[in-house]
């Protein structure tokens, strides 16, 4: 039987386990009253606390565990699903943090291991995909042109093949119809051009920064100072004077030293803030893509941010897995973009910033009255967007944004333990209100007809 301490060691360091958010995709089920799919999600969370036998849950698992059996099975009489599902979660958990070291805690993998069964269980175009994409970095294969289209073809052709047959020939050419007829209008349209040039600005920007960020680290590289040192400097600015580096100096020629030491420091002092607003730049136009699709274009969003998430991927794949040169440029063009979550071998701030933002889109919840339902396949009916499709815009690019930005600049009290400011949790809640009242304000019938 695995133990935590076991588990711990292939998790990301610098952050506690995070087995809260295994309750995240069971509340969401409950809430939109699936409420046999959330006890089996409730289940799979029992048995990774039971497996690797967490000291703070022990005492709860067993009687917990009998109850959510008890209650689950008054509600569904097969058990193969259960088993199905809690099996797909514990192995999946276990192993993305083989596949992907450090780069995940081990409450995030049970989170991505439950939003994988979810829509492997209610969406038939998930299935091809995924295995496809599980296998390729189950065996490591390398990116090359022949692999890539090969890939491409047989993802097209299996995902069709396979959606005709469990969905059936009449379902599937009424939907192939709908889609044809619901995406081709103008305001489609002009919203994709909307985005294409708010996206070109961004990789525009990133240029820049990237040419810029060379010269900073040539200036750096032939300094006398450590950066550890300016890191301190920086971390401490409020608190440290001239005489706290007195010890420093003593080790270098005054005049020089002085003199390469605020060159450096400011230069990296320089780098962490553009680093800073160039994060916060790329969360501003997320929320604006997603709101503007959330108020114009609902489908036109789901389908488009599957599609970003298919494209992220393929950019990661070429990233690890490809060419000595290109992978290299593409790795120093993300650089910005890291922070201490992305100490292992993948980019998950970026997957978590998609993913926050799309899966409110994604997630199935009743709407209006002929029982229809936001998702990735239900792409276009005129969908009620539900406030909850909003979460992830107000929380992510809203909230999260003026946290950063007001609680850095200008907040001095912090949470205990904590590096967040009093000013910015304040900011961060009431941009989120403002938005969301601004949100209802722009739906109003006199501002949502272009």
């Amino acid at each position: 039987m695995l133990t935590y301490d076991h588990l711990l060691k292939t998790s990301r360091k610098d952050a506690s386990s995070g087995l809260w958010l295994g309750l995240i995709v069971p509340v969401l089920l409950l809430k939109t009253d699936n409420k046999a799919l959330a006890y089996e999600f409730f289940l799979s969370l029992i048995t990774v606390l039971f497996l690797t036998k967490n000291s703070h849950f022990k005492h709860a698992v067993i009687p917990i565990c009998i109850w959510l059996n008890c209650q689950h099975f008054h509600h569904v009489s097969t058990v193969i699903r259960p088993l199905f599902t809690v099996m797909f979660v514990v192995f999946f958990s276990y192993k993305l943090l083989s596949l992907f070291p450090f780069s995940f805690t081990f409450g995030e993998t049970v989170l991505l291991a439950q939003l994988s069964a979810v829509f492997l269980l209610t969406e038939c175009n998930f299935v091809v995909p995924f295995l496809i994409l599980f296998l390729i970095e189950r065996y490591s294969i390398r990116f090359s042109v022949k692999i890539a289209f090969f890939v491409l073809i047989t993802l097209t052709i299996l995902t069709g093949c396979f959606w005709i047959y469990a969905c059936r020939v009449k379902i599937a050419t009424s939907f192939i119809i709908n889609q044809i007829e619901c995406f081709i209008v103008s305001s489609n349209f002009i919203l994709l051009i909307f985005w294409l040039c708010l996206f070109m600005l961004c990789v525009y920007i990133t240029i820049v920064y990237r040419c810029s960020d060379h010269n900073i680290h040539r200036i750096m590289n032939s300094s006398t100072v450590k950066p550890e040192f300016c890191d301190s400097s920086i971390v401490l600015s409020d608190e440290l004077n001239l005489s706290d580096q007195s010890e420093y100096y003593e080790l270098f020629s005054e005049n020089e030293l002085i003199r390469n030491s605020r060159t450096t420091c400011d230069l990296l002092y320089d780098d962490k803030e553009k680093t800073f607003q160039l994060r916060k730049l790329f969360h501003f136009a997320a929320g604006i893509v997603y709101s503007s699709g959330l108020l114009y274009s609902p489908y036109l969003l789901s389908l488009m941010s599957v599609a970003l998430l298919i494209v992220f991927w393929w950019f990661e794949w070429i990233r690890r897995r490809g060419p000595s040169t290109l992978s290299s440029y593409l790795s120093t063009l993300v650089n910005p973009f890291r922070d201490k979550r992305d100490s292992g071998d993948i980019l998950f701030t970026p997957i978590a910033l998609l993913l926050g933002l799309s899966i409110p889109v994604w997630w199935p919840q009743n709407i209006n009255t002929n029982g229809s339902i936001i998702s990735i396949g239900n792409l276009c009916y005129e969908l009620d967007v539900k406030p909850s499709s909003w979460s992830g815009v107000l929380s992510i690019a809203i909230g999260d944004s003026f946290a950063a930005l007001i609680g850095r600049t200008y907040g001095k009290r912090r949470w205990p333990g904590s590096h967040r400011t009093y000013l910015g949790s304040f900011a961060s809640f009431f941009s989120q209100i403002i938005g969301f009242r601004y949100r209802d304000l722009s739906r109003s019938p006199s501002m949502c007809h272009w």
